[in-house]
């Protein structure tokens, strides 16, 4: 479990990174976009004003995560 505390439309949230499967600029390429959070629940939590580098930090290292569950995912598969 990776919880990160983002501010989002609802309010001050802690989000565990495990459990988002897509996250979206909107629009894309745009300084200070919203970025969408989609989670395995299907809520999406929206983050406003997030500039390029707090995007790609929060793109990294959602991706790291994603690649080390798959790893440890494939070991399990026959």
């Amino acid at each position: 479990m990776r919880i990160h505390v983002y501010e989002t439309q609802s309010g001050e949230a802690n989000i565990d990174l495990d459990r988002v499967v897509a996250i979206v600029r909107q629009p894309p390429n745009i300084p200070n976009a919203s970025v969408d959070l989609h989670m395995e629940s299907g809520t999406i939590f929206t983050v406003y004003h997030c500039d390029e580098i707090e995007y790609l930090e929060m793109l990294h290292e959602w991706q790291d995560i994603r690649k080390t569950s798959e790893k440890g995912s494939e070991k399990n598969e026959w």
